[in-house]
């Protein structure tokens, strides 16, 4: 449907079963309303304003697609599909209510606006929520453009399962509140809430939920020394010292048809409070077409593609007057591995040295690791990342975060009572 349909106090649509019903406009659903059919595509604009509106069916939020919840509970018996390109927001009177599963494939954590809202799963049985924020740590700064809930809620006596749609996600999230009856498995994902966690008689398993707190003032950076950044692509390689390293390539075949691309990037930056070592590769074979004989029809051949990056160097625990060189701390190094696209041979490694401490990171491991440090130490890092597809294509990122925290004992001085002095967002 295109144009604009408004659905008023007690209105309904009906529909047929197995089919789809699709939104190119605008869809305006105020007071109680009733949606009854498979499911409704919406690639225009949704608005759930006031009261309850019911979907009994599968709500997909497609790419240029944008729900908005404003004062409302909108009541989904099925799933949540939440489309790359696609833009969803609700402010703290409303409430995303699921029998099912919340499915998200969106990469654009500021396009995700639930930061005020409650998010409840009551279907009663087995739901799962896809995790697709990146694991900043304990810090509150991990609740901003990285889709974070105001309040996630399982309902009795519904069983929650998290899951990672990349190696690295974690959720955070304001209150995690567990009804009588249900049960939670973070299934080895990070949760980190800000506000309160209340137990009214559930279980959880596969992790402990995680108070966040405030970074506190002072604590040193992790800051890069020297590093050697390399990126790939067909006969087009860049090497770079202290700097960022990128290729692309476009490569044409002998006849007509489409080029293969292919795009690498590396770097190793100080961003804010972390050092951040960053490897994306990304490539789409071409076609060619050609002949044996001119009086044979044209064959088409594909030209295959591939990428590779990688970067080696030297990071430094930084010092500080609060933390001179010596200072006992703990250094966190968190990665994310994003994937939208695989080839026919991805692979990714990375290593990370200090003293007798060793860690290797791949597809096997990404959980992160927390290690003793003190202001001024030096560690050696490097990472790769390589693909290759003959027809098709590959996507993806790789990003390695280095982060100092306060040593338990200090920080049981500054205290986790600094959570307390922010002013964090409170649901009324």
């Amino acid at each position: 449907m295109g144009g604009t349909l408004n659905v008023q106090d007690g209105g309904s649509i009906r529909g047929p079963a197995n089919v789809w019903a699709r939104n190119w406009g605008t869809t305006n659903f105020s007071g109680d309303c009733l949606f009854d059919q498979f499911g409704f595509r919406n690639h225009g604009t949704l608005n759930i304003s006031e009261g309850t509106t019911h979907f009994t069916g599968d709500l997909g939020n497609y790419s240029g697609g944008e729900l908005i919840l404003t004062g409302a509970t909108l009541r989904i018996d099925e799933d949540l599909i939440l489309y790359d390109g696609c833009a969803v927001t609700a402010d703290s009177q409303s409430t995303i209510a699921l029998g099912a599963n919340l499915v998200n494939w969106m990469e654009d954590g500021s396009a995700f606006h639930l930061d005020g809202a409650r998010m409840l799963f009551d279907g009663g049985g087995a739901s799962a929520m896809d995790v697709a924020g990146v694991n900043r740590g304990p810090f509150t700064a991990g609740l901003t453009d990285n889709f974070a809930l105001g309040i996630l809620e399982v309902g009795a006596p519904t069983n929650l399962q998290l899951e990672q749609v990349a190696g690295g996600s974690a959720l955070y999230v304001y209150d995690l509140v567990l009804g009588p009856g249900s049960s939670l498995n973070l299934n080895g994902v990070p949760l980190y809430y800000a506000g309160q966690f209340i137990n009214n008689g559930g279980a959880y398993t596969g992790g402990e939920p995680q108070k966040l707190y405030a970074r506190p003032p002072g604590l040193p950076p992790v800051a890069p020394v020297d590093y050697t950044a390399s990126a790939e692509a067909p006969w087009n390689t860049t090497t770079v010292n202290n700097g960022p390293a990128e290729a692309h390539e476009e490569q044409w075949g002998a006849g007509p048809g489409e080029p293969a691309t292919a795009d690498a990037f590396a770097d190793l930056t100080q961003t804010g409070d972390a050092t951040v070592l960053k490897i994306t590769i990304s490539g789409e074979s071409g076609w060619q077409e050609w002949w044996e004989e001119p009086w044979e029809p044209w064959q088409e051949e594909p030209i295959p593609t591939d990428a590779s990056a990688e970067v080696t160097g030297t990071v430094r625990v930084g010092e500080s007057g609060d933390y001179p060189a010596g200072t006992p701390l703990e250094l966190l190094i968190l990665v994310n591995q994003r994937t939208t696209w695989t080839g026919d041979n991805f692979q990714w490694s990375c290593q990370v040295e200090h003293g007798d401490d060793l860690v290797v990171f791949d597809a096997a491991n990404t959980n992160p690791v927390t290690w003793a440090v003190l202001a001024g130490d030096e560690l050696t890092v490097s990472a790769w990342m390589s693909d290759e597809s003959w027809s098709g294509g590959f996507d993806h990122s790789l990003e390695v975060s280095f982060i100092t925290l306060p040593e338990p004992a200090t920080l049981a001085i500054v205290g986790l009572g600094l959570v307390g002095c922010l002013a964090l967002r409170r649901r009324k």
